[in-house]
């Protein structure tokens, strides 16, 4: 690939972490450090430039010829005082200058150069309408930044940093008692400052991400898993050479037609492979697609629905129904359940015997499953066997009739590794479905459900305790049950995902807002 960078902010936290991700994956020839001071720093594809960030617009010549600018810039309460009087006014002004103004700017003069990528290092809760300065000059910083229109702009909000800070935060360690005993529950809310910097390495040489693109601290946990990829071999299409055409015929590593004109491009003798991939891609895809251009590209398919009496399910079906992109919802259940939809039709199975009732997902495009049961009200044995053994089971049969996506509930903090039951069980059926190798499989993680529940769940309401004060920092602990089903409405009517991908709690209040565009 071999790219080059510039870092803003290398010497905090995320920053220190970075450079040193940049420099280990060996995708980047030259790194270009940007700030106030020098740093002790010898390498040989690093440089440094000290700057005035008060006049980043007299720099512009360190910009040029850089493909990807990161940003792990930022100050705090604390330190903007420094040397201010101590009007609360004036500490704000400075906090607002360091944190939005010499990003937005530094950005802006990074986008004049031609550099077409900006990763950036936000937070969780950012919201440009928080009553909060810290999140209410994050969400400012991503609003401004996207009106720049580079090609690819990558927000990272991570949750709680676990690093060594070099200066106290008062505000950060109140935030770590109240995440504390939620991490019982839970491994979304923290992550560590190196784990933040691979994924935005992975995010930078990811040539799949278009646009404006919003990982939050479960994504990025799920992200960074990419990175030792990235160090262990350069570019697939750089490192191919005339034996492994095949490979390309193969569809490993392109697909469709486009990859025989990429390769009579690369016979031509043509040395720019990866624009050639893109030129070779636009050729091939029939002009009447060209121009339609839209993200949302649809046909009235067909959709089978487990679990639709619970919080989640009801929703969902009312969602289908209103988006009008599906020409058959069938509700596959243990009973039949009160319809207010005409052209919604129901199966009733036993899920103790799924196999005999394969007939029922034939001709299917889609499945939905927002299956699922409490420990008090089946037992453990119980809970394990609805939650897993239903859910994968029905993925089973629903993959050998021909079904090509799969949309799952699970939880924020599912984890297969995990010493409580629930997350542990959501993680397992993760990885048992991801295993059947839907086209498309795609995980929804909600965080705390808001909506009316049939049956009490005690753990649910004592989680709801500790995420309330959470909440007035961040929209992003908890959700509505309507929302979670407009979100796999659009997640099953998007054309862009292909394999396993996982959707979580922030990334579903962000989809869920093209949902009225299906509708219309």
């Amino acid at each position: 690939m071999s790219k080059s960078a510039f870092v803003i902010g290398a010497t905090g936290a995320v920053g220190r972490q970075l450079v040193e991700a940049l420099i280990a994956c060996n995708q980047f020839k030259r790194i270009v450090l940007i700030g106030r001071r020098r740093i002790p720093l010898n390498c040989d594809i690093i440089e440094q430039a000290v700057v005035d960030f008060d006049a980043i617009e007299s720099h512009p010549d360190l910009f040029k010829d850089i493909d990807v600018g990161f940003c792990a810039f930022g100050t705090t309460y604390a330190k903007s005082a420094m040397g201010l009087s101590p009007i609360i006014s004036d500490v704000q002004t400075e906090l607002y200058k360091v944190d939005h103004d010499y990003v937005v700017n530094t950005a802006k003069v990074a986008r004049a150069q031609g550099v077409k990528e900006f990763i950036l290092v936000s937070a969780l809760g950012a919201s440009e309408h928080s009553w909060l300065l810290y999140f209410r000059t994050k969400g400012a910083i991503e609003r401004d930044i996207a009106k720049l229109n580079f090609d690819k702009f990558v927000i990272a909000r991570p949750g709680m940093f676990e690093t060594v800070r070099e200066e106290s935060r008062p505000m950060e360690s109140f935030v770590r008692l109240l995440v504390q005993p939620l991490k019982l529950f839970t491994n979304s809310l923290s992550i560590p400052a190196t784990d933040v910097a691979k994924a935005m390495v992975v995010a930078a040489c990811s040539t799949d991400l278009e646009g404006v693109v919003i990982w939050e601290n479960a994504t990025l946990f799920e992200k960074k898993e990419l990175f030792d990829d990235f160090c262990k071999k350069d570019d697939i299409v750089q490192q191919t050479k005339e034996g492994d055409m095949i490979a390309f015929l193969n569809g490993k590593v392109l697909e469709r037609q486009e990859s025989i004109l990429f390769l009579l491009l690369v016979s031509a003798g043509a040395d720019d492979k990866r624009y050639l991939k893109l030129v070779a891609m636009a050729i091939a895809v029939p002009p009447l697609v060209q121009g339609i251009g839209s993200q949302l590209e649809v046909m009235l398919r067909s959709a089978f629905v487990v679990g639709a009496s619970g919080a989640v399910g009801t929703q969902l079906i009312d969602a289908l129904v209103s988006s009008r992109q599906f020409k058959k919802v069938l509700i596959i259940g243990r009973r039949e359940i009160p319809l207010k939809h005409e052209n919604v039709e129901q199966a009733v199975i036993n899920f103790d015997a799924i196999e005999n009732h394969a007939d029922v997902f034939k001709d299917m495009d889609v499945g939905f499953c927002a299956l699922g049961t409490t420990r008090g009200k089946s037992g453990k044995e119980g809970f394990y066997k609805v939650d897993h053994d239903y859910v994968l089971n029905t993925a089973k049969v629903a993959k050998d009739q021909g079904v090509k996506e799969f949309i799952l509930v699970t939880s924020m903090g599912s984890n297969e590794n995990s010493w409580f039951l629930y997350p542990r069980t959501k993680g397992e059926v993760e990885r048992d479905v991801a295993a059947l190798g839907f086209d498309k499989f795609l995980i929804v993680r909600p965080g705390m459900l808001e909506g009316p529940r049939e049956e009490h769940r005690f753990g649910e309401s004592l989680a709801k305790i500790f995420v309330k004060p959470l909440k007035l920092l961040s929209n992003s602990i908890a959700i509505s049950t309507t929302d979670v089903a407009k979100a796999m409405v659009v997640g099953a009517c998007s054309n862009e995902i292909k394999g396993k991908v996982i959707w979580d709690n922030a990334t579903l209040l962000e989809k869920k807002e093209s949902f009225d565009n299906l509708c219309k």
